[in-house]
């Protein structure tokens, strides 16, 4: 039997941004709390994060202005940098250690070790930063969830594994395949 002890969030250290910076290692800061980014992703994980590149860049080719990105440093505050997956953004960034522009979507490959995060500290901090879109893609189940920006919250619109589904990214329109990704 094993005994589950709860722990006061409130007595762990918090670090900042500036702390962030001098780490070895790929880490994410939450609310000042440091998360140690899981080890190298599976196979399948790293299938369908190139599926997922290589389709929404090809959607973009049109569009000069939104590009697609693998992990970046997306600084929310003094006390969160997270990595997403994949994100879209719109506009330039300057090649710097954290990303400068707000990305339209996120994108999060859910593993085991990453899956409570990614459904309930990340789409806080998301939403904080004013992404319209945030998915989450399940590559055991092969279904992405597309949640919507409504206020300071996501509105769930549903899942989806083979079907299409429009986005509006601000500059430019897209339609996904999401039997691509699979």
């Amino acid at each position: 039997m094993s005994i589950k002890r709860k722990i006061d969030i409130d007595s762990l250290p918090h670090y900042t941004v500036e702390d962030w910076k001098e780490w070895e290692g790929e880490w994410e800061l939450i609310d000042g709390i440091p998360h140690a980014m899981a080890p190298m992703p599976t196979v399948r994980h790293q299938v369908i994060s190139g599926n997922t590149y290589r389709h929404f860049a090809n959607l973009l080719d049109n569009c000069g202005d939104c590009s697609v990105y693998l992990p970046i440093n997306l600084r929310v505050d003094d006390f969160t940098v997270l990595h997403p997956d994949l994100s879209i953004a719109c506009g330039q960034s300057e090649d710097s250690v954290f990303f400068d522009a707000i990305p339209t979507m996120v994108m999060e490959i859910l593993s085991p070790s990453t899956a409570f995060k990614d459904r309930n500290s990340k789409p806080k901090a998301y939403a904080k930063l004013g992404i319209a879109w945030y998915l989450i893609l399940d590559p055991i189940e092969e279904y992405v969830e597309i949640w919507k920006l409504k206020g300071d919250s996501y509105l769930f619109l549903g899942r989806f594994h083979s079907e299409n589904f429009e986005f509006d990214l601000g500059k430019c329109n897209v339609t996904a395949d999401f039997s691509k990704l699979w």
